[in-house]
């Protein structure tokens, strides 16, 4: 089992390292916790912090705004201010891999597919969270206007206070 571990480790490392090869973030820090089969990655830019926790194999992806100090989960920030968008379904469309498809049709074998499957499944999903706060979320994050906090606040969703360590 821990073997096991230290792949999936090395797996979404890799998918992380792709992923910033691409974006204007700097690394902050990144933790795995190989008893609770977490890995969390901090990234950082002039504005925010983009937290991205794999648990599970469930991707988190939060966001911390400099500004009031707070970090709101991507998901609740789309449900927001976007309640009738399907976040599921629109990941869906921009979580393009077709890696583990291509790989099965040549004869790789059952190791080499899983592999591909959480690092390449991982990156998928992270590229379409990308373009899903490119497209939704980027006037909130970017234009300085921060009005939109306290109707957030009076509508029960979970806040997190900014901590300079995440």
């Amino acid at each position: 089992m821990i073997q096991s571990y230290y792949h999936f480790s090395e797996d979404v490392k890799e998918a992380f390292k792709e992923y910033l090869s691409h974006h204007r973030y700097t690394l902050k820090k990144e933790v795995w916790f190989q008893d609770q089969f977490c890995y969390k990655v901090v990234l950082e830019n002039e504005y925010n912090l983009l937290i991205i926790e794999v648990d599970e194999l469930k991707l988190i992806i939060s966001i911390g705004f400099k500004k009031d100090q707070k970090v709101y989960r991507i998901d609740d920030l789309l449900s927001f201010f976007y309640p009738k968008l399907h976040i599921d379904s629109e990941k869906d469309i921009y979580n393009i891999h077709t890696y583990y498809d291509l790989a099965k049709q040549k004869g790789a074998n059952s190791k080499e597919l899983s592999e591909i499957l959480v690092k390449h499944n991982l990156l998928g999903e992270l590229m379409a969270y990308q373009t899903i706060i490119k497209k939704h979320l980027s006037h909130i994050a970017f234009d300085g206007d921060y009005s939109w906090c306290n109707d957030y606040n009076q509508s029960g969703r979970k806040i997190f206070d900014f901590v300079t360590d995440p």
